[in-house]
């Protein structure tokens, strides 16, 4: 890439250090993943398109708009991480946990993210 090529070491950075930053949503099933990560999907779509922004929908909310299929998650998050981490040939990558809340959950917690975070340490340490 053109950032090791290029890179100059310093004192406080002798190597080239790269990160990807992935947002991602696990579920117990693909279903599952998909309504989860559909109000984050649906926003990144209407900021792609120069739509106005709004607040996140819920899953019942969202699932009645139409998203495109090619805005759709992959089936499996933790190879699909792996994957990109290897063709970018990163050092390190960052989760963003997307997956949003069903109507009546409760609004203090975040449990479908922190399930996602749960399930792909599980699977990637």
């Amino acid at each position: 890439t053109i950032y090791r090529s290029e890179f100059r070491p310093s004192e406080l950075t002798p190597e080239p250090r790269t990160f990807l930053t992935l947002n991602v949503v696990v579920a117990d099933s693909l279903g599952e993943a998909r309504d989860l990560g559909l109000p984050q999907a649906q926003a990144m779509a209407r900021l792609r398109t120069g739509r106005p922004m709004g607040f996140l929908d819920l899953v019942e909310d969202a699932q009645q708009r139409e998203l495109p299929p090619d805005q759709q998650a992959p089936p499996d998050a933790a190879a699909e991480i792996v994957r990109l981490a290897e063709h970018f040939g990163v050092d390190e990558v960052m989760v963003n946990p997307q997956a949003s809340a069903r109507r009546g959950a409760d609004p203090r917690r975040a449990a479908a993210r922190e399930y996602t975070i749960d399930a792909l340490a599980r699977e990637l340490l």
